[in-house]
């Protein structure tokens, strides 16, 4: 938050910002690998790390499946960086909200989301064309836990002209 409240120093009124922040939803199978790395003590080794990735995808480890979704399941340092990393920020749409009150930023809209994501959005939402109610999102993110499983894509506006 405070790097976030330095940022919008800079942003002149009516300024945009494009912000990505990991979902909480979107990523409890993350939540889930990185507790049992936790647990069982493993190091982020080259070895270790392909290991791991083999006991995933010979079914090993059952609930951790959806990570071969992602395409950083795939690469070893990007799987590092997903499973191994020692800390990530993850956030749920009310808490951004309270971040955005607390900034004095404005919600514009999502960006990055798949056609198909954002066609469901707007058939749940036809009185949002523009998909900038953040409630709505919320609900969205309810019923489709995975929709944010890259990271949320926020379009944010300073208030004000420039």
């Amino acid at each position: 938050l405070a790097g976030w409240r330095i940022l919008t120093g800079l942003l002149k009124p009516g300024g945009i910002m494009l912000v990505s922040l990991y979902s909480e939803a979107a990523r409890q199978t993350v939540v889930r690998a990185r507790a049992l790395i936790a647990e069982r003590g493993w190091e982020a080794t080259p070895a270790r790390m392909r290991q791991f990735r083999q006991e995933i995808l010979a079914g090993q480890y059952q609930d951790l499946k959806p990570l071969l979704q992602w395409r950083d399941f795939y690469n070893l340092s990007m799987f590092r960086d997903l499973v191994f990393h020692v800390h990530e920020h993850r956030y749920t749409l009310p808490q951004i909200e309270k971040h955005l009150i607390e900034l004095d930023l404005c919600f514009v809209g999502m960006r990055g989301l798949p056609a198909r994501l954002q066609a469901l959005y707007q058939a749940s939402f036809p009185g949002d064309p523009n998909g900038s109610d953040l409630a709505n999102w919320t609900q969205f993110e309810t019923q489709h836990p995975n929709a944010f499983m890259s990271m949320y894509g926020l379009v944010l506006q300073k208030p004000g002209r420039g």
